[in-house]
């Protein structure tokens, strides 16, 4: 069974973020174009998916248990919110 969250950030500056997580972590993780988004697979279980709309970078996070789900939260909110600091960014998952 898998979980979901998603988190909708308001920022004009979405595609920028997008592209600032993908650099970031491509390093560390596999990061991959998908016609969903742009797709995080965490090594330790689940994935985030981000897609940008005019106002706003979505976030989607899965995994398949409440506590990875809660793990892929923290560490993509975590880096969002840090990199977005100047421009007040604020992670949000419902």
């Amino acid at each position: 069974m898998s979980v979901i969250a998603t988190s909708r950030v308001a920022t004009e500056r979405g595609e920028r973020y997008r592209k600032q997580l993908a650099s970031h972590f491509g390093n560390k993780i596999e990061v991959a174009e998908d016609p969903s988004g742009t797709v995080l697979r965490w090594g330790f279980g689940g994935t985030t998916t981000l897609t940008v709309e005019a106002d706003a970078l979505v976030m989607r996070a899965d995994a398949g248990n409440a506590e990875t789900l809660d793990r892929v939260k923290d560490v993509t909110g975590r880096h969002l919110e840090r990199f977005g600091e100047k421009d007040g960014l604020v992670v949000t998952w419902q």
